[in-house]
Formats: C-alpha cells, structure tokens, sequence
C-alpha cells in the first residue's frame, strides 16, 4: 500500500486556494447577474427617458390646446349669458300674460255669477253662461297654444 504524508501546512493552502477559486465562481456569477440586471435597468430607463421626452414636448401643445379653448370660451361665455337673460325675460312675460289672463277669466267668472244670480231663475240663462265659459276657457286653451308655438 502506498502511503502519502501531506503535512497539514500543505493540506490548509489546498483548502484556502479550493475555497478562493469557489469564492472567484461564486463572485463571477454574482457579477455577471448583477450586469444582465444593470442593463435591463439601462433599456428600461432610457425607454423612460423617451417617454419622458415626448410627453415634455405633448405638454406644450397641450398648454397651447388649452389656452386657445380658455379664449374661445371667454367669447362665448358672454354670448350664453345673454342667450339665458334673453330666453328668462321670454318666459317671465310668458307667466306674467298667463296670470293676467287666469286673472281676468276669473273676473269675467265671476262678474257673469253674479250678473245670473241678479237677474235669472231661468234655465236658459245658465246655459247661456255655461256656453260663455266653455267660450273663454276656449279661447285660453288656444292663446296658450300659440304662445306655446312661439317659444
């Protein structure tokens, strides 16, 4: 049998050296991981940076779309604005006809009750007041209308 003596000074600089060479790998690998991630992170940036550029110069004309909306809008503001005053002084006199005339249905009502019971008891007289009435609710129903045709 063949026997080797390996002094122990030997054995441990074998050690060392196999546990630097496995560091060295270790530490390689570790490097070339850390590359691959440092470049994806490169592309990825400068994708960023693209994105970046073109959304800087978007904003520009986006400001611009803006500020030419503001001034179109600040000529027609006022036009609405009249439109709406103009459109509520037509429906304000448009009520203030319709409460004159309920106002003087009402009145012509009224004058004609008491204008029957003064001077009738008979029969002929109430349907000469109801044809009246029929005649001036009529007559509202089609004022309404054409004032409803012209609004």
């Amino acid at each position: 049998m063949l026997e080797m003596v390996v002094p122990l000074r030997d054995l441990g600089i074998f050690l060392l050296f196999a546990a630097l060479m496995a560091a060295l790998i270790y530490l390689t690998v570790a490097l070339k991981k850390l590359s691959d991630f440092l470049s994806v992170a490169n592309r990825v940036i400068a994708g960023n940076e693209k994105a970046l550029e073109e959304i800087a110069s978007n904003a520009a004309d986006i400001t611009g779309s803006m500020k030419k909306n503001t001034l179109n809008t600040e000529d027609v503001v006022p036009e609405i604005l009249r439109n709406v005053h103009s459109i509520t002084a037509s429906v304000n006199n448009s009520v203030k006809n319709i409460d004159s005339s309920i106002a003087t249905v009402g009145s012509g009502i009224t004058q004609t009750v008491t204008a029957v019971k003064n001077s009738a008891g008979n029969i002929g007289t109430y349907i000469t007041i109801a044809q009246e009435v029929a005649q001036i609710a009529m007559g509202l129903i089609k004022r309404a209308r054409k004032r409803k045709k012209r609004i």
